[in-house]
């Protein structure tokens, strides 16, 4: 009688200690911290979201998913994986129906918003922008009654939307916020709508139309009119 009071008495004596020390579960590489709700932190006592790593070391990565490709057997070069490595979905507490917000799947590709099929590795719903602070900003997106793509762009000090080559840093196509267009160029001192800084090559392919149509008049220092070859 006296062993199984003692032994009673070493289980609640054990239980009410281990239920006063920090709850925390130890893995092969660091530890993983309970902060006593319902948040879980890696490398973080006072995890300050469901989940929340921390990482420091320039060498290490935060958060790694890896998708394994699983030989199916019996059935030759066949592999399985799961279909998604992270997904976001948004429901409705006590109603039926998931609306997913992005997603990555086994193939690599991103989708944001949407979730149908296509050949881009990223998939945007609606609208994408780009943001340089509030008042320089591109966005591509739809709009209009027809949905007319458009590509969309406001700076601070109504600048001009530049096409850049990386290779050779020039700037071979200018647009500016008043529908100007420079090709090579961005001097835009006149009222014309068209603005080349080289020579222009115009080319038609049918004998029955004009290579070049101008309604108005038009100034030209000098023409060199060559026959045409039969």
């Amino acid at each position: 009688m006296k062993k199984a009071k003692l032994s009673l008495f070493l289980i609640f004596f054990s239980v009410a200690l281990f239920s006063q020390q920090p709850k925390k579960l130890y893995t092969p590489n660091g530890t993983l911290y309970h902060s006593g709700t319902n948040n879980i932190g890696v490398n973080e006592d006072k995890p300050a979201a469901a989940l929340h790593v921390k990482e420091s070391d320039n060498s290490s990565t935060a958060l790694q998913i890896d998708i394994v490709n699983q030989l199916l057997p019996g059935n030759g070069a066949n592999y399985t994986h799961p279909e998604f490595a992270f997904k976001i979905n948004s429901y409705v507490s006590d109603q039926p129906g998931l609306a997913q917000l992005a997603s990555i799947d086994a193939k690599g590709v991103m989708r944001l918003g949407y979730f149908g099929y296509g050949s881009e590795n990223l998939r945007v719903n609606h609208s994408l922008g780009v943001y340089a602070g509030s008042s320089n900003n591109i966005s591509l997106q739809y709009s209009g009654s027809g949905s007319f793509p458009e590509l969309v762009w406001k700076t601070a000090n109504n600048k001009n939307f530049r096409f850049k080559s990386a290779t050779t840093s020039a700037i071979p196509l200018t647009l500016s916020p008043s529908g100007k267009v420079g090709i090579n160029t961005e001097d835009f001192s006149g009222d014309h709508d068209l603005y080349v800084n080289g020579s222009v090559y115009l080319k038609g392919d049918s004998p029955e139309t004009h290579t070049m149509y101008i309604e108005g008049s038009s100034i030209a220092e000098e023409f060199i009119l060559s026959p045409k070859s039969e």
